[in-house]
């Protein structure tokens, strides 16, 4: 999965191309226990694959692990210019103290030189997606809360309002029914 920062959702609002990466907008608890906001194939997370006729094991790691806005055919990313933060440090990692390089087969590592700015622009992208991952597992849980009570708040309403123009005498039998448990 593509882990999303707030980053990534600002560019992707002020260029009005929000719509394009909802489908794949998945909210993930990652193996380290945080709550993470990720780009995932339309079926992450779905694939079975102790049943007969799914996707076979290697087959389902790649369709989880692999992003769903990247065209495998043409070997291109369909959103290039709207690539999330964590695709344009890729496969430069920083985790507060250390960069990393986490993907050695990645093309391009060591494909030709890069320069100086290239490089510390490669650096720069890699802090801002450690400082933007950081704030995005800080809100993410507290937004969650915040939009779960609203829509709590919001269905009881709704139901009291149905209770309302419910017809007296099934309204006594719902009575009943709930006195009985």
């Amino acid at each position: 999965p593509i882990p999303i920062t707030m980053w990534d959702l600002e560019l992707w609002a002020k260029n009005d191309v929000v719509k394009n990466f909802l489908p794949y907008l998945k909210v993930y608890k990652n193996p380290s226990g945080f709550i993470d906001a990720i780009l995932a194939p339309l079926k992450f997370g779905q694939i079975d694959n102790n049943v007969e006729g799914s996707e076979s094991n290697e087959k389902g790691d790649i369709d989880e692990k692999r992003c769903p806005l990247f065209n495998l055919e043409k070997k291109e990313c369909l959103v290039y210019e709207y690539r999330p933060l964590s695709c344009r440090t890729y496969p430069l990692e920083y985790d507060g103290k250390t960069f990393q390089i986490v993907d050695l087969e990645c093309p391009g590592v060591g494909e030709g030189p890069m320069s100086k700015a290239e490089r510390i622009e490669m650096r720069d992208y890699s802090k801002d997606m450690h400082k933007e991952l950081v704030r995005m597992r800080v809100s993410l849980p507290v937004l969650n809360q915040v939009i779960r009570a609203d829509f709590f708040v919001e269905l009881l309403k709704q139901q009291q309002e149905a209770m309302k123009n419910m017809d007296p005498e099934d309204l006594k039998k719902m009575d009943e029914i709930f006195k009985k448990k």
